[in-house]
């Protein structure tokens, strides 16, 4: 409805101006504001260090080490099982042959 529209755009407005108050509070300085800072687009790292949204350019490696000075990254990102693994490979397969076999059909040609 319209007022849940209204309600969810005051909502992100809200969250907007938070957002912006702690990268002003976080930045300080550093930030160098133009009309399309906060405009919610996004900008590539070349463009955020001319910003001041950004400090230097690096990697999660690199921010453990030089950053937080953590000996190592332990990485919790779940991997798929063998038998995951191969019902995906398996899942294309077969699509790829329904395509394939659709395709040499003349009625699809």
């Amino acid at each position: 409805t319209e007022e849940h529209r209204r309600y969810a755009q005051a909502m992100l407005d809200q969250i907007h101006q938070q957002f912006i108050a702690v990268v002003k509070k976080g930045r300080g300085e550093r930030l160098k504001e133009t009309p399309e800072t906060f405009s919610g687009l996004f900008w590539t790292g070349e463009q955020a260090l001319g910003l001041g949204l950004a400090d230097a350019y690096g990697s999660l490696d690199s921010v453990a080490r030089d950053v937080v000075k953590a000996d190592k990254v332990v990485d919790y990102t779940t991997k798929a099982n063998v038998a995951d693994r191969l019902a995906k490979r398996f899942g294309a397969a077969v699509g790829q042959g329904a395509v394939e076999a659709l395709k040499a059909m003349p009625a699809l040609r």
